[in-house]
């Protein structure tokens, strides 16, 4: 009887532990990075309002078919005026805080003559790193709140596993050229 109980606790256990497992193991993945977010911002900032029209020469018509943010999305359009809103504020953010590339010339020979060590320049590069990705987070906190809770998740759940380099609204299939129409009259 006494090896009954114990053999029974211990399946108990041990049924308790698996379900513990699987519980943590079911945990999201995390979310898409500072750099993502920063990505993704300067592109919705870079197409909002643009179509991308056809190129027409004196023979052809060139069309160049990219779904737009809103469409790959699903969002409504004020959700996309927020978003529009917020990814340029973003790019304006972090523009002020990215020096050109003469203040960084300059920086750099700033450095060499007042003999600041390498270590200590790597430093300033990650506070000033630091900085711009808290600019971009501010701006992901701003979208949450703006969208919802269901909703951010829907972006978040486009931008999972990209990286900071993916085209987040590539164009859908190669070009199309066709011949252009001759103008009426001629």
């Amino acid at each position: 009887m006494r090896t009954t109980a114990t053999w029974g606790a211990a399946l108990f256990l041990l049924a308790g532990i698996g379900d513990c497992q699987s519980v943590v193991s079911e945990a999201p993945p995390p979310g898409p990075d500072a750099a993502t977010y920063g990505k993704f911002f300067s592109q919705v900032a870079m197409m909002k309002g643009s179509t991308l029209p056809a190129v027409v020469t004196e023979k052809y018509e060139v069309v160049i078919t990219r779904p737009g943010v809103q469409e790959t999305l699903g969002l409504t359009d004020a959700e996309m005026e927020f978003l529009n809103s917020i990814a340029s504020d973003c790019v304006r953010a972090v523009g002020r805080l990215t020096p050109s590339g003469s203040a960084i010339f300059e920086a750099r020979l700033r450095s060499i003559e007042s003999g600041e060590t390498l270590a200590q320049m790597e430093q300033r590069q990650r506070r000033e790193d630091g900085r711009r990705d808290q600019v971009v987070l501010d701006r992901v906190e701003q979208l949450k709140k703006a969208l919802g809770d269901s909703r951010f998740a829907t972006v978040e759940a486009f931008l999972r596993g990209k990286t900071p380099a993916t085209d987040f609204f590539p164009m859908i299939g190669p070009p199309v050229v066709r011949p252009r129409a001759a103008p009426a009259g001629k």
